[in-house]
This record gives structure tokens, C-alpha cells and sequence, in this order.
């Protein structure tokens, strides 16, 4: 189930239950947006570390 289809069941029923489940699909959502790709770091040049900030 996805995020939006729990809110909706959350919203229809009020039932805790449906809104733990929202509230795990939203986690779990989340987590995976703020994931990296697996290989980001293979695609770096050696020695480029960006503009020095200070």
C-alpha cells in the first residue's frame, strides 16, 4: 500500500490502526528518498572534492 492510499483509509475510518499503517508507508517512503544510489561514489573523479567553502 502506498502512502496515499493509507491516508485515504486512515481518513475514511479514523482508526488507529490505519494510521500506524499510513505512518510506517510514510516512513518507508521517506527512507528510501533520502537513500543514495548504491554506486554514487564510483562516479568521482580522484582529487575533486568540490569548491573549498570557508
Amino acid at each position: 500500500m502506498d502512502e496515499k492510499s493509507a491516508w485515504n483509509c486512515f481518513e475514511h475510518t479514523g482508526n488507529v490502526m490505519d494510521y500506524l499503517i499510513y505512518s510506517q508507508c510514510k516512513h518507508s517512503s521517506e527512507a528510501l528518498q533520502g537513500r543514495e544510489a548504491p554506486d554514487a561514489d564510483r562516479d568521482r573523479r580522484p582529487g575533486n572534492y568540490g569548491e573549498e567553502r570557508g
